[in-house]
């Protein structure tokens, strides 16, 4: 849209809406919806017992709506266990809504891992459905996850058995995964997904978009191509896709990235577009949304578009960026606008006004319009909004109605928001642009009539008529309800046109010959937008910030001489090999290196191989020389190092790796990729439910110590949100547990699959498993449990150090105190609730919050980075052993995510030691018994090999220390071959500042 007819635009919308105002006397504003409270939408919600997930919701703008979610409820025994997608229907506006029946309508039979699903309408009759899932579709397919797609033309009454939109989904490996789709309402309909499957060896096994699109009313679909044009190249991961049409032919696709650019970006993760002018046929080269990525050093993600059919488009997303010191360094919620059909934006601006002092995260954002200057976002936060509402998950919601230019002050969505105590996540937004809006969520409250499993809540935004704002559906608005003065009490106009309006401002105002009030009105509907700009959605994602190094160790043995063989090794580049020795038959050369008889390690080190045989080698990329004659033994010694605390290596000796290294069955292959991922996943979101739970036990008991009297009620009320939060543990460990299985649990992997060091390598903790639980991993179930159970000991030490008084106020609480049988890992180091004085005492809470929240958040960052890295190389062993491209991808993956991790520690340090500064609280009240106790951690700072800490830098040190061993401990169990992988890249976990004593005691309940 040109600036002028963007004026033009405006000024005739202005312009009725003044209209309106003359004739209903009072001066209004225009504001967004009013939202009732939140009620379950799916009907069982107070009697099943499975998860409901990632809501989706969509309307026709003719009485339909759709909301979607995962679940791996069985509907009362109608379908199985696993996941499936679920769907819901309402013809009244969102007031009520059908019974969840399943969307395939071969879910009672099928086994497989249904998720991330997505669905809109071309308002004409036609609803699609797209979801990632494990299903094999009887063996015509793989079982890796792909892209399903479903249709009704019923308005969702029933649906056509689901069918593979991936066209290469029978012989694809990769993970398909978080389609979005969209119509331009004319025929066209496009899907965008993430996948690292390689196209056939046309892309690398990063992480790209792909794009799909339907002529055919989504009968059949083009093979996938990436969106991103430089996907062949690129070596950045590229994650969260969404799509939208702008009409004529042109869409735009947005997702988040830390791919470079070619150094024109940084590499961290920032919001990338593209556009299309030919219904998606080619793309142009993506760059970045975020104006200010080529210099910014935050975490950019999860974006999402709305458009009001002029032009107008607004993004957001969110942002650990300050915005150059112009907010905090937590997770708030960012957009930017383009007047120009998103060819250019605005630099990036809080939607969340508050961010420049809020503490709590804010995740998970969601936006719609509804075409007539009316903007709303949606998202999660754990910010108590000045102390209005809780610091749990709640949604919150700002409005626009300035086209993004300006947002209010965010306020709870949820009407349970201060009194819950549950995780709400992942809203979702629609509105049929006639004064309906409906808002969906996940949620594990129990306070909304739930049964403490998630499932999912919804809440309907309507006109709210006497408050003195013309909402969506009024014509007037005066403050009252009272008949007679010219706004009737349903805030409509009178039927006969009052005299204030003048034939010749109506005639501006629309293009409409008769000069009447009701000629007004019409002029007002005709910039209503189309339903397109609202079916953009997403599914939550734990923000996963990614990095992407660029950088290859040169691998350069020194061997041992004793003789003067001559190898020649073929590769890409072909290296060649004089050597002075007699190498051993197993050394693997990193792809792209070039081996010589003296060079030595980048990063420094130097291998010295053990000849056994005298052969003529040939070698191949990625793989082990094979001698002439001689057997070779399946070992590959490598050189490996470990993170310094500026990113770089220190070298250690690796240690040979015993046995295959791989599945040689393709599909065990892919399968034993998909459960160990699934395995780092699930582990690492039970560990941060257990961190949360704990910490905000601490947080809350602690507040009430030192700033209440001992009789005050504000204990009791801490210890029921204690017991809510570690109540959740179990019911969390469950669906956990379940959704390990659902993906472990398949034909192609048996227990020595698990176990062997060809599949996952479970085998090598087995030892530990049985000294420390009294557990013999020898199946799923045990490895499950073993894991489970080492995780919660880690995470509870790790509490331990941050919040020494844990154990002694849930000992303390009212009526005789909370359970604490299942935290046998969590040390009671006595007291008796004291507390402290003067200032101090409200110092301490703001200090305990950061140590607890920064604490928790550097074990999830370091986990999600370590998985990251790992999940890169066990692909490429499994999946790519002869791929050069791939173990030099993996490197400069891992440089960068060990990188991160050096840079989180320090986040953590600089965090600590802003809020609990001396000049707010004495380091020796923070050591005390009435204080924060962490006198009770000088042992776990020794056994570091540390001073017990005398200053507040020496326990900085010993916290970040302790966090980052901990955290090693928790990947080393989750996934068990990472010491062997990591050696392939010149890393080590950081066992050098780690020692034996970190191995855990476990005391007795």
């Amino acid at each position: 849209m040109t600036p002028v007819r963007d004026c033009i635009h405006r000024c005739m919308v202005l312009l009725a809406v003044g209209l309106v105002a003359v004739a209903a006397a009072p001066t209004v504003a225009i504001a967004g919806p009013a939202f009732g409270p939140a009620a379950a939408l799916n009907q069982n919600a107070a009697t099943d017992g499975g998860a409901d997930m990632t809501p989706q919701i969509a309307t026709d703008a003719a009485g339909t709506w759709l909301a979607l979610w995962a679940s791996d409820d069985t509907l009362d025994g109608t379908v199985g266990a696993d996941n499936d997608i679920l769907v819901a229907r309402s013809v009244d506006a969102g007031v009520s809504w059908t019974a969840p029946a399943p969307l395939d309508p071969a879910a009672a039979s099928d086994t497989a891992f249904d998720f991330t699903p997505h669905v809109t309408t071309d308002g004409s009759g036609t609803w699609i459905a797209v979801w990632a899932s494990t299903n094999d579709l009887d063996g015509s397919i793989g079982f890796d996850p792909d892209v399903l797609v479903a249709r009704s033309t019923d308005a969702g009454l029933t649906w056509s058995a689901p069918v593979a939109l991936n066209a290469n989904a029978p012989g694809d490996l990769g993970n398909d995964d978080r389609p979005r789709i969209a119509t331009d309402g004319a025929g066209v309909w496009l899907v965008v997904w993430d996948s690292n499957d390689s196209l056939g060896g046309t892309l690398g096994i990063d992480r790209d978009v792909l794009v799909a699109r339907s002529v055919d009313g989504g009968l059949t679909w083009s093979d996938p191509v990436p969106a991103n044009t430089g996907a062949g190249a690129d070596s950045g991961n590229d994650q969260r896709p969404q799509i939208v049409s702008t009409g004529a032919g042109r869409w735009l696709a947005v997702w988040a990235s830390n791919e470079d650019l070619n150094g024109s970006l940084g590499e961290d993760l920032d919001v990338l577009i593209a556009s299309s002018s030919d219904d998606g046929a080619t793309w142009s080269a993506p760059t970045a949304l975020n104006t200010n990525a080529d210099g910014d050093v935050g975490l950019d993600d999860r974006p999402q578009l709305a458009g009001d059919g002029t032009g107008t488009w607004v993004a957001v997303w969110v942002s650990s960026d300050t915005l150059g010191g112009v907010v905090g360094g937590d997770l708030d919620v960012v957009g930017a606008r383009s007047i120009d059909d998103g060819v250019t934006w605005s630099a990036p601006a809080p939607v969340n006004v508050l961010a420049p002092t809020d503490s709590g995260d804010d995740a998970t954002p969601h936006i719609a319009t509804n075409g007539r200057g009316e903007w709303v976002t949606v998202w999660e936060s754990t910010d108590p909004l000045a102390g209005t509402i809780g610091e749990d998950d709640d949604i919150v919601m700002a409005r626009s109605s300035d086209d993004g230019l300006t947002w209010t002050s965010p306020f709870a969505l949820n009407d349970l928001a201060a009194s819950d105590a549950g995780a709400d996540v992942s809203p979702r937004l629609a509105t049929d642009g006639a004064g309906t809006w409906v808002a969906v969520w996940a949620s594990d409250d129990v306070g909304a009539g739930l049964g403490g499993d998630t499932d999912v809540l919804f809440a309907r935004g309507v006109p709210r008529c006497g408050d003195g704002i013309l909402d969506q559906g009024e014509e007037c608005d005066d403050g009252n309800l009272v008949n007679g003065d010219g706004c009737s009490s349903s805030c409509q106009l009178p039927a006969t046109p009052t005299p204030t309006a003048t034939p010749t401002l109506t005639a501006t105002a629309t293009p409409t010959p008769t000069p009447t009030l009701t000629a007004t009105a019409t002029a007002t509907s005709t910039v209503t937008a189309t339903p397109t700009a609202t079916a953009t959605a997403t599914p939550t994602v734990t923000p996963t910030p990614t990095v992407t190094p660029t950088t290859t160790p040169t691998v350069t043995p020194t061997p041992t001489p004793t003789s003067t063989p001559t190898a020649t090794a073929t590769g890409t580049p072909t290296p060649t090999i004089t050597p002075t020795a007699t190498p051993t038959a197993t050394a693997t050369g990193t792809p792209t290196a070039t081996i010589t008889p003296t060079a030595t390690l980048t990063p420094p080190a130097t291998t010295t191989l053990t000849p056994t045989a005298t052969p003529t080698a040939t070698v191949t990329p990625g793989g082990t020389p094979t001698p002439t004659g001689t057997e070779i033994p399946n070992s590959t010694p490598t050189p490996a190092s470990s993170a310094s605390a500026a990113g770089g290596t220190t070298p250690t000796p690796a240690v040979a790796t015993p046995g295959p290294l791989r599945l040689t069955d393709a599909d065990a292959a892919a399968a034993a990729v998909q459960c160990q991922r699934r395995f780092a996943k699930e582990t690492a979101r039970l560990a941060r439910t257990r961190f949360r739970a704990l910490a905000k036990c601490e947080r809350h008991f602690q507040k009430c110590v030192q700033l209440r009297p001992p009789d005050d009620p504000c204990l009791g009320s801490a210890a029921d949100r204690c017991a809510k939060a570690l109540g959740k543990i179990g019911a969390e460990e469950a669906r956990r547990t379940a959704s390990i299985a659902s993906r472990c649990s398949v034909r192609f992997l048996g227990p020595d699959d698990l176990l062997g060091d060809a599949g996952l390598g479970f085998e090598t903790i087995g030892g530990e498993c049985e000294a420390q639980f009294g557990i013999v991993p020898t199946d799923l179930d045990s490895i499950v449990d073993c894991v489970l159970r080492q995780h919660a000991c880690h995470v509870e030490r790790m509490v331990e150090v941050f919040s020494p008084r844990t154990k002694e106020f849930m000992r303390l609480a009212p009526g005789g105190g909370i359970a604490v049988e299942p935290l046998t890992c969590l040390p009671d180091h006595g007291g008796v609730g004291a507390a402290l004085d003067g200032e101090s005492a409200s110092a301490l809470p703001r200090c305990g919050k950061t140590l607890a929240k920064h604490g928790a958040s550097f074990a999830r960052r370091g986990l999600a980075r370590y998985a990251k890295c790992l999940d890169r190389i066990f692909q490429c062993v499994q999946r790519a052993p002869e791929d050069p491209r791939c173990l030099a991808k993996a490197t400069a993956q891992c440089d960068k995510r060990f990188a991160s991790v050096a840079r989180d520690a320090d986040r953590l340090s600089r965090a600590v030691a802003r809020s609990c500064d001396e000049t707010r609280i004495a380091y020796e009240d923070l050591r005390e018994a009435r204080g924060a106790r962490l006198e009770a951690i000088d042992d776990a700072c020794i056994a570091l090999g540390l001073p017990s800490p005398a200053t507040l830098a020496d326990y900085r040190t010993c916290l970040v220390r302790h966090e980052r061993c901990r955290t090693a401990e928790l990947v080393r169990f989750a996934f068990p071959r990472a010491e062997e992988l990591l050696g392939r890249v010149g890393r080590t976990l950081d066992e050098e500042s780690c020692p034996s004593a970190l191995t855990l005691e476990v005391p007795s309940p």
